[in-house]
């Protein structure tokens, strides 16, 4: 598979989570959104898990593996509405801090 295609797949479905996780702070979504919203999140961490060790940034893998570890959708933690949302803002800004880190380190 050509890596330029990958990163581009990488981005896009980066850039939706990162959507996906702002969106609640604008409107009021059903229950099933956010079903499916932990598992795309739990598999995207994981996916960056993956990524991060393969690069060996441990520090970002760590992290990576506690965002996929909260959004965990089988062994859920549960928080308060107020604390998802602010959770789901951090989240939010570390794939974006994502992007540009891979993005830096790929040129």
């Amino acid at each position: 598979m050509n890596p330029m295609k990958q990163n581009i797949k990488t981005i896009i479905i980066t850039i939706v989570a990162i959507l996906a996780l702002i969106l609640p702070v604008f409107t009021k979504l059903p229950y099933n959104y956010f079903v499916i919203l932990r598992w795309f999140i739990c598999i995207l961490a994981l996916y960056y898990v993956y990524l991060f060790y393969t690069i060996r940034k441990f520090g970002l893998l760590w992290l990576m593996a506690i965002i996929a570890i909260l959004f965990n959708p089988i062994a859920k933690f549960y928080f308060r509405k107020e604390t998802w949302l602010i959770i789901d803002l951090v989240v939010a800004a570390v794939f974006g801090f994502n992007l540009f880190y891979l993005n830096k380190i790929r040129k």
